[in-house]
């Protein structure tokens, strides 16, 4: 297409006459009529007014299929906008996530005043305020598994020589636990009960009243320590 045929094609969408688009430049009819018939050009110093005018820029005036791809870019731009803050908002809250396990696992270790191996694997379940059929829930189960290192050697060799951690649970501490957290008692190799409200050790609280407790479970063959800890009532037994 012709750079007459445009102007006229653009005159014609901006709903312009050729008088009506002629005054605007300060020109006659005549010249409009032989710029649509490819008779004549407009001077090179009207192109920025005919661009104006006629609501295009020069370089589609001229053909230059430059502009489309202008066009497209800025339909990009608020795509890629929005990619990069979702991309932002997934970062916050891996970041947040990591946060919480690093706080997390630093709770655990001193707790059970042990320094945690490198860790493979870790999930975190949270059943707070479950019930079902008169029984209860842990507050949270999470799983350890630590990678096969001399550090897991080091952690092992302390469980296995501290008293605190034992197997099996008596049958008294059993019966505080969870009907969800009996099944992972049968297959540790070492349990720790812990009292987080008066802080003693596998041992069946001694006054009524709601008490805390941490239930750490841990599995030689698996590298796997589990951590289970739930709220319990504890009922004067007279």
């Amino acid at each position: 297409m012709e750079i007459g045929n445009r102007i006229k094609k653009y005159r014609k969408d901006n709903n312009l006459t050729q008088s009506e688009f002629a005054n605007m430049l300060h020109v006659s009819k005549q010249a409009v009529s032989k710029w649509e018939t490819n008779k004549g050009y407009p001077d090179i110093s009207l192109y920025p007014k005919l661009a104006e005018i006629l609501n295009a820029d020069i370089g589609e005036l001229l053909g230059n299929k430059k502009t489309a791809k202008k066009k497209n870019i800025k339909l990009y731009i608020p795509i890629a906008c929005a990619v990069w803050a979702v991309i932002i908002i997934i970062s916050v809250i891996l970041i947040f996530i990591n946060i919480n396990k690093n706080n997390k696992r630093k709770e655990i270790e001193s707790i059970l005043n042990i320094k945690l191996p490198p860790v493979e694997i870790y999930e975190s379940k949270d059943f707070y305020e479950w019930s079902a059929y008169n029984s209860y829930y842990p507050d949270t189960i999470s799983h350890y598994i630590f990678k096969d290192t001399d550090k897991l050697l080091t952690l092992e060799n302390k469980i296995k020589t501290d008293p605190e951690w034992i197997y099996p649970l008596p049958d008294k501490q059993l019966t505080l636990l969870p009907e969800n957290a009996l099944f992972y008692t049968q297959n540790c190799d070492y349990i720790k009960l812990i009292n987080l409200t008066d802080k003693r050790i596998n041992t069946f609280p001694q006054t009524p009243g709601i008490y805390q407790f941490m239930l750490s479970c841990y599995q030689i063959d698996n590298n796997r320590l589990i951590i289970i800890q739930f709220t319990k009532e504890v009922y004067n037994e007279n």
